[in-house]
């Protein structure tokens, strides 16, 4: 029988050509990618050694740097479309290193380039539309602050946490309430780095991260979001909802994190909110109760022994928190001589006493 006739051997050398040709245009754009990376890096380097030093004077008011881009200039002195982009890059990564005067010379200097951006903040690619937006965030704030709100809106979670990051990043608490509208959109960042993110709002977050926080019908991650964030910024007016709302409270999460507040917060009226919670079947909100107690106790018998019982917690973050909780309450000796008997919790009693300041 002929090979060629063969349709099976004839489909086994097609499937072969075709991956063979796939496998050279993948190669080709690799390479054509590494190459332009190349180039692109090139034209950053020789960029910077270029303006560096007329950056530089700029910052301290010495000189004017760069020319205006609308300006006649000899050939050697343009600036391309692409190369004003990289410039802006080159200002950014000078002006976060610097604050006062300083940078704000090297604001007015990106200021006439800023419009090299627009292009960026219409790609469909959203790392390109982040990188623009982070651009503006860091040189054009008040000439485009619209922008960055919009940025919010963005489908695309990368871009609305830069906008989000700029906004916070000058002091703009005004925009919180748009945010929470938009915190789905931040559904794979962390909770402590949602967190934080609030935090670095101010203040002036508290009242929406308070209604955020003390609604049931919001999602529970998020809630705890604001709870950690109100416990960061010591939002006093957040304990007495957080008090109320806490026996109506299902989620364990949700429950750890009031308590955290509380215990943070409170005053020692509010230890019959905290104490139950000691004997909660979920650790960590067992941990949350038992450091709660210790800090808001005046030191009376039952709080002690309320702490004391969470050295034997099977949950050894439990049992941490009791041993820390036991040093706030000026037992001291009762850590020492655990921390010299042959109990389970002996290295971790050493361990908080050789720690504390």
């Amino acid at each position: 029988m002929s090979f060629g006739a063969d349709p099976t051997l004839r489909l086994a050398i097609a499937s072969g050509l075709v991956l063979t040709a796939f496998t050279v245009v993948f190669m080709s754009y690799a390479f054509l990618l590494h190459i332009r990376s190349k180039a692109v890096e090139r034209r950053r380097r020789a960029l910077e050694t270029r303006w560096k030093d007329r950056l530089l004077d700029a910052a301290t008011g010495e000189a004017t740097p760069v020319p205006d881009p609308d300006s006649v200039l000899p050939e050697e002195e343009e600036i391309s479309q692409g190369d004003q982009v990289l410039l802006l890059e080159l200002i950014t990564r000078y002006a976060r290193a610097l604050e006062g005067p300083e940078r704000r010379n090297l604001e007015r200097v990106a200021a006439p380039y800023l419009p090299a951006l627009d292009a960026l903040q219409q790609d469909p690619d959203p790392y390109r539309r982040a990188y623009a937006l982070d651009i503006l965030g860091e040189l054009g704030f008040e000439q485009t602050r619209d922008r960055i709100v919009k940025g919010l809106e963005d489908e695309s979670g990368l871009v609305a946490m830069v906008a989000a990051r700029a906004l916070a990043r000058h002091g703009s608490p005004e925009y919180v309430p748009l945010l929470v509208r938009r915190l789905e959109a931040f559904e794979n960042w962390s909770a402590p780095y949602l967190a934080s993110l609030f935090t670095s709002f101010g203040s002036g977050a508290a009242p929406a991260l308070r209604e955020l926080a003390m609604n049931p019908s919001k999602p529970s991650r998020f809630r705890s979001v604001a709870l950690q964030a109100l416990r960061t910024l010591n939002d006093m007016a957040s304990v007495e909802p957080a008090v109320r709302l806490l026996p109506q409270e299902r989620d364990t999460e949700v429950q750890a994190d009031f308590v955290r507040l509380i215990g943070a917060l409170g005053r020692p009226e509010d230890l019959g909110a905290v104490r139950p919670y000691a004997a909660a079947s979920a650790s960590h909100l067992r941990a949350a109760a038992v450091r709660a107690v210790s800090n808001l106790s005046d030191r009376r018998t039952s709080d002690i022994e309320l702490v004391s019982r969470g050295l034997d917690d099977p949950s050894p973050w439990v049992a941490l928190q009791a041993a820390h909780g036991l040093l706030a309450l000026g037992r001291g000796d009762e850590l020492a001589a655990l921390a010299a008997s042959s109990s389970p919790r002996a290295d971790l009693a050493a361990e908080v006493l050789e720690a504390r300041p």
